[in-house]
């Protein structure tokens, strides 16, 4: 351990100004448990950890009070694991006067410390607040559970809501907009449908910049998540693999159909090597995996799961087409974001005996509360109808095989007649049709909102 090196380093954050942040809707709660941010590449975690660190000094927190460690500097390049708690002596060396108060400590990227997670153990025995994040390539939630055997706290993070989207763009969402701004909010969501919500994109105000942006993202997935860390021999094979995910997003997902259409194309592997990097690719973050729901656990688990991918951007490397897929996806990630403040809750789909589908159903641990279709477009006649059946021929499905008594259904879409009541009613059933912007700026509204009144009961 450089301890001069080290030295320098903290005085260097001390006497810099902290990076400005464009702040996320997620809140810190307030318990002591190392708090662990997880999330796939480039989604804005460190920023996260700065947020955090503004909003302390804006609470009275002196900045000596904070300890931010980055271990991918070089200052900590030859330490060792059983060094870090050594590291603070070095600081209250620096600031002897923080030695009786409470020391507020961020982790940045301590996977490049080998048994970094036992000092970790270690300075737990102080009580500190502590927050750690790191490349989800190197950082996964695995490692986590089985480091802290249930003594964290991990935090599920995601690329920008269109919520946040709007923040970074500085545009003001209000309901009641005037026609300039309302042709501004949907330029905005075809911006962000097309190129989705990874933070340096959004910034980006060139076009070709943010497609340069996205498949460096991509290339970087390939070549340092998958090939270099797992030992990955056939680059094609999983280029192609990840290929077909991405232009299959929304649709159901069958292993054994993507192997046949490999052999047919000359393309040699198995259907375990491909099972092998479809479990990857969710470990790291990138896809996620919707079974449909049974009220059988064995039949769930083996039937066939739709597929839905993280963040929009990375489709437009392969289609602008496809936009109820595109739809779909969208709801799925803010749903996603919504469970994350409900931790019995899960996202499934329905399908009826006639291949009717609703396409998310909400779940709170066995009973089924929420049921979702999504729709590109209302204004389609044929669309309209067969929309509201699926969904209603679902629910009464759901309630006759599984007992359940739910009696409302939502359809979420974006081009709605102004005469389209808000709701519809088919005896038992109430089918609510909602906007999808304005189903995306509540959403995400009353996620803060939930946050907020958790960490005020604690």
């Amino acid at each position: 351990m450089d301890s001069s090196a080290i030295k320098k380093y903290f005085l260097d954050f001390y006497e810099t100004p902290l990076p400005n942040v464009i702040p996320r809707n997620y809140r810190f709660s307030k318990e002591n448990r190392p708090q662990i941010i997880i999330g796939a590449r480039r989604i804005g975690k460190t920023y996260l950890l700065f947020q955090r660190i503004h909003e302390l000094i804006a609470e009275g927190v002196r900045k000596s009070q904070i300890l931010y460690l980055n271990f991918e500097d070089i200052a900590f390049s030859d330490l060792e694991a059983n060094e870090i708690p050594d590291i603070l002596e070095i600081y209250w060396a620096l600031f002897p006067h923080e030695i009786d108060k409470t020391l507020y400590l961020f982790i940045d990227e301590p996977q490049c410390i080998k048994n970094w997670d036992l000092a970790i153990l270690t300075l737990m025995k102080h009580n500190f607040p502590i927050y750690i994040t790191g490349s989800s390539s190197k950082l996964l939630s695995s490692e986590i559970a089985s480091a802290f055997r249930g003594r964290s706290t991990p935090i599920f993070f995601y690329s920008l809501s269109f919520d946040e989207f709007l923040r970074f763009r500085n545009f003001n969402y209000q309901k009641s907009l005037s026609s300039k701004n309302h042709a501004l909010l949907e330029a905005l969501f075809q911006e962000y449908l097309e190129y989705g919500g990874y933070p340096e994109v959004v910034l980006e105000p060139e076009i070709y910049r943010k497609q340069q942006i996205l498949r460096n993202y991509y290339d970087t997935i390939i070549y340092r998540d998958l090939i270099e860390r797992y030992n990955i021999k056939n680059g094609f094979l999983i280029k192609e693999f990840l290929k077909t995910l991405i232009k299959n997003i929304a649709n159901p997902l069958s292993i054994n159909k993507i192997y046949k259409d490999f052999k047919s194309r000359k393309i040699n592997t198995t259907t375990d090597t491909l099972y092998k990097y479809l479990d990857i690719l969710q470990e790291i973050g990138i896809f996620y995996l919707v079974y449909r729901y049974d009220p059988s656990l064995r039949r769930e688990i083996h039937s066939i799961p739709k597929i839905y991918l993280h963040d929009l951007g990375l489709i437009s490397l392969f289609s602008r087409k496809n936009i109820s897929a595109r739809y779909e996806n969208l709801v799925f990630m803010e749903l996603k974001r919504k469970i994350i403040y409900y931790p019995f809750r899960s996202i499934g789909f329905w399908r009826t005996p006639q291949n009717r589908e609703i396409d998310f159903i909400i779940r709170d641990r066995d009973e089924v509360i929420e049921a979702i279709q999504v729709s590109a477009s209302f204004l389609d006649l044929k669309t309209k109808k067969r929309e509201i059946s699926s969904l209603i021929m679902g629910i009464r499905n759901i309630n006759q095989l599984c007992e359940f008594s739910l009696h409302s259904g939502m359809i979420i879409t974006h081009e709605i007649s102004n005469n389209e009541p808000n709701n519809l009613f088919e005896k038992d059933i109430q089918i609510c049709i909602k906007d999808l912007l304005e189903w995306l700026l509540e959403k995400n509204k009353e996620n803060v909102k939930i946050n907020k009144e958790n960490d005020e009961k604690k």
